[in-house]
């Protein structure tokens, strides 16, 4: 029940000016994780944002993983860090934009659509545009790119939320240090 209530309130209504929020990178040891590794190129496969939480307590995670778009305990999803960032300036308006995302699908038809474009590419030297296009379902990425968007990351006014990586994500924190993200040693608390 805490988690349904947890998924009703904006993320920005528990983030506060003086907490510590954090783009985070993993490396899921399952098949879906291998595949989105494999299918990318990337050496992540998922991205999640994570903040202190003055109403619930704790560390907390806002993301769009099977389920949908959701907020967790980062203790649960806290695992095979990859890489860590810092956010730097006020991400309570950036929170504002991906808040109405909360409690949606996650996108199975746009994943799958995504990686038989990939393959297509790949293999058979075919461009494959991605026709399924959903603003209601999100994937990881596409969640994390809205954010970064509203944010007002330098470089992502022309990204497309729908065709963006995980890894192209983690790469944009890296070209945007230090004035938006300070990297972490993995694993820091």
């Amino acid at each position: 029940m805490k988690a349904k209530l947890a998924s009703l309130i904006p993320v920005r209504s528990v983030i506060e000016d003086s907490h510590d929020v954090r783009l985070v990178f993993t490396a899921s040891r399952t098949w879906f994780g291998r595949l989105i590794r494999w299918l990318t190129g990337g050496k992540v496969s998922h991205v999640f944002l994570e903040y202190d939480s003055t109403l619930w307590g704790g560390r907390w995670v806002a993301e769009a993983t099977v389920g949908g778009v959701r907020k967790v305990p980062a203790y649960k999803v806290r695992h095979n860090i990859v890489y860590e960032y810092r956010v730097q300036m006020d991400p309570n308006v950036a929170c504002n934009a991906i808040a109405k995302f909360f409690g949606n699908a996650y996108d199975y038809a746009g994943i799958l659509i995504f990686g038989w474009c990939i393959i297509a590419w790949r293999w058979l030297k075919l461009k494959a545009r991605r026709p399924h296009r959903s603003t209601k379902s999100q994937v990881c990425a596409e969640l994390i790119a809205r954010w970064m968007i509203a944010y007002g990351v330098s470089g992502t006014d022309g990204w497309d939320p729908d065709k963006i990586t995980p890894q192209g994500i983690a790469d944009k924190c890296f070209i945007n240090q230090p004035k938006f993200f300070e990297q972490l040693p993995v694993g820091q608390k």
